[in-house]
């Protein structure tokens, strides 16, 4: 089976036809020598698991935003300054934003959709329990407004996946997070997003066979 990531398979399927070909062909043979993935907001997300986790003053948070921009100071490679700095404005929006939310963190390992033979990675970025209803959160920490479509496919995949481990998470409880506009888009189930979504796995799976 086939596996791909959440946001591979969002961009695919933003993708006209040529493009999406042209995607696949980059993954399956790509031009240069895997590398490890880096999370680009890694720093903004420990630091907000670990907010929560251990239950912490808002104050941890701003302290984490002065290490970070300390570190950004230093920094040799224009490249390393830009993304800490980025990290330091995400946990600001945080705060501006849902630091008010009493989540306990729970453990989650990772998860994913499947459909027909494609495998999609649907780990959410925060698995918690708040008012003793458990909820599935994806964090967007872009400064880029989301595409209407993004916040809908993720929460669908992430219902997806739990369905499969039958965590039985309410659909309204399966939420994508805007964190730099403090946007909240819980699941709104559609039958046609699935059917497109199923739709657009099976001609992933038939370009990478077919190439």
């Amino acid at each position: 089976m086939l596996k791909i990531s959440m946001k591979t398979l969002t961009n695919f399927m933003a993708k006209s036809t040529i493009s999406r070909k042209t995607l696949v062909k980059n993954l399956k043979y790509p031009k240069s020598e895997n590398k490890i993935p880096i999370v680009y907001y890694q720093k903004a997300l420990s630091s907000i698991k670990k907010f929560h986790k251990d239950n912490l003053d808002v104050t941890f948070l701003q302290n984490q935003i002065k290490k970070i921009i300390k570190e950004a100071d230093i920094a040799e490679k224009q490249g390393t300054k830009k993304w800490l700095m980025l990290n330091a404005v995400a946990i600001e929006h945080y705060i501006e934003f849902f630091s008010n939310k009493k989540y306990e963190i729970l453990a989650m390992h990772r998860i994913a959709s499947v459909f027909n033979n494609v495998v999609v990675s649907s780990t959410p970025d925060l698995y918690v329990k708040e008012r003793e209803q458990h909820k599935l959160i994806k964090l967007d920490f872009s400064k880029d407004e989301p595409d209407e479509d993004i916040p809908a496919i993720i929460t669908h995949l992430m219902f997806e996946a739990q369905n499969l481990l039958g965590l039985g998470i309410s659909p309204k409880n399966i939420v994508y997070m805007d964190v730099f506009r403090g946007n909240e888009y819980p699941l709104r189930i559609s039958k046609d997003l699935l059917n497109n979504i199923t739709s657009a796995c099976d001609d992933f799976e038939s370009i990478w066979n077919s190439i």
